[in-house]
C-alpha cells in the first residue's frame, strides 16, 4: 500500500512538473507574439494565435490525466516539437511576406495609411523608404498617363537592386462635366500655384456659374508589375458642386462636393464616411480583385 501511495505521490509530483514546464512554454510562446501579431495581419485575425495555444494546453491538460509516467514526458517532448514547429512556420511566413513587396510611388502619409489598411498581404514602402528623392513631373494630359508615368518610373527606378517589387502609381482629381471634365488633371494647381485650395475653389466656382454643377472625383490605379506589364483600375464617386462651402476647408475641393452617397459635403463628412465611398477605395477595390 506504502509503495502505491509513493508511486501515485511520484505520478502527481511529475504532473505538477509538467504543468510548470507548460507554463513556461507558453511564457516562451509569449516571447515570439510580436511576431505573431505581424502574422495576424497577414491572416486577419488574432484567433490564429489564441486557437494554437488553446488547442495545445488543452491537449495536455486531457491527455496527462490517462498517461503513464512516460506517456507525460512524451506529451512535454511532442509540446517542444510543435512550439518548435511554430517558430519556424512563423519565421517562414514572414520571409514569405517580406518578398510579397509593393511600393507606392507616393510619400504622402493618409495615402500609404490607406494603401496598408487595404492590402495587408504586402509590405507596402513609400518613395522615401526606397531612397527615391526626386519630383516626377506629372506631364500626362489624362489621370492614367500621368499615373503610368509615376509607375514606370519608379520601376525603372528599382531594376538595379530590387527588380521584384511591384509598382503602384495613382493620380486623381475633380471632373465637372459643364466643363468637359476640368480641373481634371490640374486640380491641384487650378488657379497656377501647386495645393492653393481657396484659390482653386474661387476659380472653379466662377467657371460654373449658371451652368450644370454635376461632377465627380476620379481615381485611376496603376499597377507596374517586374515584367513591365501593367494593368489600371478606375474609381469613381458623384456628386455636385455647392455654390457655399460647408465643413473643413483644409483639403482640396470637399468642402464644395456634395456627395450623391452621403447627402453631404465631403467637408462635412467623418473620415471613415468619406473613405467609404471615396473614388480612391473603389479603384483600390477594384485592383483587389486582381491582386
Amino acid at each position: 500500500m506504502k509503495e502505491r501511495v509513493e508511486e501515485n505521490e511520484k505520478y502527481f509530483d511529475n504532473i505538477n512538473e509538467l504543468v510548470s514546464n507548460m507554463d513556461k512554454m507558453l511564457k516562451d510562446m509569449e516571447k515570439i507574439k510580436p511576431q505573431l501579431d505581424k502574422i495576424t495581419e497577414y491572416y486577419g485575425s488574432e484567433d490564429w494565435f489564441k486557437d494554437i495555444e488553446a488547442h495545445t494546453k488543452k491537449e495536455i491538460e486531457t491527455k496527462a490525466g490517462v498517461l503513464s509516467e512516460d506517456g507525460v514526458w512524451n506529451m512535454q517532448e511532442k509540446f517542444d516539437e510543435n512550439l518548435h514547429e511554430l517558430r519556424e512556420l512563423t519565421n517562414s511566413i514572414l520571409n514569405e511576406r517580406q518578398h510579397r513587396v509593393i511600393v507606392l510611388a507616393s510619400n504622402n502619409e493618409h495615402k500609404i495609411k490607406e494603401f496598408k489598411k487595404m492590402l495587408p498581404d504586402y509590405n507596402i514602402l513609400s518613395l522615401k523608404e526606397i531612397d527615391y528623392t526626386e519630383d516626377i513631373e506629372e506631364t500626362g494630359e489624362t489621370f492614367e498617363e500621368n499615373a503610368l508615368l509615376k509607375a514606370k518610373t519608379i520601376h525603372d527606378f528599382l531594376q538595379k537592386e530590387h527588380p521584384d517589387y511591384i509598382v503602384i502609381a495613382d493620380d486623381s482629381g475633380l471632373c465637372c462635366e459643364a466643363l468637359d471634365g476640368a480641373p481634371g488633371v490640374y486640380s491641384a494647381r487650378y488657379a497656377g500655384g501647386h495645393g492653393n485650395n481657396e484659390a482653386n475653389r474661387k476659380k472653379l466656382q466662377k467657371e460654373l456659374k449658371d451652368k450644370d454643377r454635376t461632377a465627380y472625383f476620379n481615381c485611376t490605379i496603376v499597377v507596374y508589375y517586374p515584367d513591365d506589364t501593367h494593368k489600371v483600375f478606375v474609381g469613381k464617386t458623384y456628386g455636385k458642386i455647392t455654390e457655399d462651402e460647408r465643413g473643413d476647408k483644409s483639403f482640396g475641393y470637399d468642402c464644395i462636393f456634395l456627395s450623391d452617397d452621403l447627402n453631404k459635403t465631403f467637408g462635412e463628412a467623418t473620415e471613415e464616411e468619406k473613405n467609404s465611398v471615396s473614388h480612391r477605395g473603389r479603384a483600390i477595390e477594384e485592383m483587389l480583385k486582381e491582386l
